[in-house]
């Protein structure tokens, strides 16, 4: 099995920030809400997911980033990813790049990559991405669950 997807993660942070020098902070913690892909019942659609993830942030602009995804469906199924943010150009805008690791349930055996853009709502500890990419299902891994 192997396709496309295209949705949007809108999440809510917490975490903790550790000031690293002057005018740098590094904050550690999780984004979690639910994934909506812009096809209703498609690809992960009405999932959990949940980042953990550190941001290096000089100045309030984020220099680096980076972290694992972790999806959970109604069925228990779980789907994880790496991730890694790219330099903000300004405070609040994001993107990145990640890659499907592993799964369990239906999800055993994923691959894949993905690319991310979005904003943090400045002032809150919230914020949305528009997440696509592709995945593809190993079918020796998929007969062996």
């Amino acid at each position: 099995m192997n396709g496309t997807f295209k949705g949007t993660f809108g999440w809510t942070s917490e975490g903790r920030s550790f000031e690293s020098g002057e005018r740098s902070v590094i904050w550690v913690g999780t984004f979690s809400g639910p994934f909506s892909n812009v096809s209703p019942g498609g690809f992960m659609d009405g999932t959990s997911w949940v980042c953990l993830g550190t941001t290096e942030n000089q100045d309030d602009i984020t220099q680096a980033s980076n972290g694992e995804l972790i999806v959970t469906d109604p069925d228990g199924s779980k789907a994880c990813a790496t991730w890694t943010g790219r330099r903000e150009i300004k405070a609040g805008e994001i993107s990145g790049r990640g890659r499907w690791t592993r799964g369990s349930g239906k999800w055993t055996g994923i691959t894949g990559e993905m690319t991310y853009t979005g904003k943090a709502i400045l002032g809150t500890q919230q914020g949305s991405l528009l997440i696509e990419g592709d995945w593809q299902i190993n079918a020796s891994a998929e007969s062996a669950s």
